[in-house]
């Protein structure tokens, strides 16, 4: 459970720190916005977060881990992922190689249609990748 951990210590981060939770904040409305120190700081934020959840989805496929652990983070960084700062962040020259095609795809996906995310619930991105995956067979 090391990656839970990390991932508490990250959000006890922002709890602690107001001015770590207003960078991320002003990150996700506007990476324009940034200064360069600021840049480093907001990458190492979504790097982290994005490695975390690489390697939770991996515990669950490997059957480590019960999928709603996944679930439960995802639905942390939803809209984060989904926000303008963070696309623009993430269509920098070489970012997406940092991760999986998996997490490429994802992101990808979340950023194109937007995070489908309640207050209290979010549909499981498993289910939506089959579907759209059996839609692109039926297309073709």
């Amino acid at each position: 459970m090391e990656v839970l951990a990390i991932r508490n210590e990250a959000l006890e981060l922002f709890a602690a720190d107001p001015s770590l939770a207003d960078l991320a904040l002003r990150g996700y409305l506007d990476w324009d916005d940034l200064d360069g120190p600021e840049r480093v700081r907001f990458t190492n934020l979504n790097v982290r977060s994005l490695h975390s959840l690489e390697t939770v989805r991996q515990m669950c496929e490997g059957g480590d881990l019960e999928w709603d652990v996944l679930a439960r983070m995802e639905r942390i960084a939803y809209p984060a992922t989904g926000s303008p700062g963070f696309k623009t962040w993430w269509e920098r020259p070489n970012i997406r190689e940092w991760f999986t095609e998996e997490t490429q795809a994802h992101v990808d996906r979340i950023i194109r249609e937007g995070p489908r995310m309640g207050l209290t619930s979010m549909p499981d991105w498993r289910e939506l990748d089959r579907a759209r995956a059996t839609e692109g067979e039926n297309d073709a």
